[in-house]
């Protein structure tokens, strides 16, 4: 049982961020992890037979969220944009005395907001590559395993990926 409190406490936020990147609501995704730790108490010898518990946890997280998908496909809410972004009176709320800090502000919002346009605008698996390499520190492998690929796809997409953000932030001139 301690063992499983330490693994909810070090993995849960990474695998709610997870599920959230795979574009589930935050309820879907808070339901999928306790069904994930359910499992785990249900079954704790399943546990100790793991060697890297970050990607059994992304892999278990994904797996539940697409059952889950399947079972209540009509149910699902997508999320919504602007609950990731901070709002401009959110922004402005701490600091408002220094015109410089509200230049400043507004320029690193721009651009946060053309940063995620572009990551927007590439296809979900690549997203998803992006995502578990940088965000969870997954390698090639794990990812390609997870996403039922082979390594050398997982690749491609890797590089295709950065290639659009390249170029992205070319045409932007970020």
């Amino acid at each position: 049982m301690m063992k499983i409190d330490r693994i909810y406490k070090e993995h849960a936020r990474a695998m709610f961020l997870y599920a959230r990147q795979l574009g589930f609501d935050r309820d879907m995704a808070l339901d999928a992890i306790h069904d994930v730790f359910c499992i785990m108490l249900e079954k704790p010898e399943l546990v100790d037979k793991v060697d890297n518990m970050h990607y059994y946890l992304c892999k278990a997280i994904r797996n539940r969220l697409l059952n889950m998908l399947k079972e209540q496909l009509s149910a699902i809410d997508l999320p919504d944009e602007t609950e990731d972004s901070n709002s401009v009176g959110e922004m402005f709320a701490e600091v408002v005395t220094i015109e410089d800090e509200i230049i400043r502000c507004e320029e690193e919002d721009a651009i946060k907001r053309k940063v995620r346009q572009l990551l927007d605008s590439l296809p979900s698996r690549r997203r998803e590559v992006l995502f578990l390499r940088y965000i969870q520190e997954l390698d090639y492998e794990p990812i390609a395993n997870m996403m039922k690929i082979p390594v050398a796809a997982c690749r491609k997409l890797h590089y295709k990926a950065m290639l659009q953000l390249r170029d992205g932030i070319e045409q932007n001139k970020l």
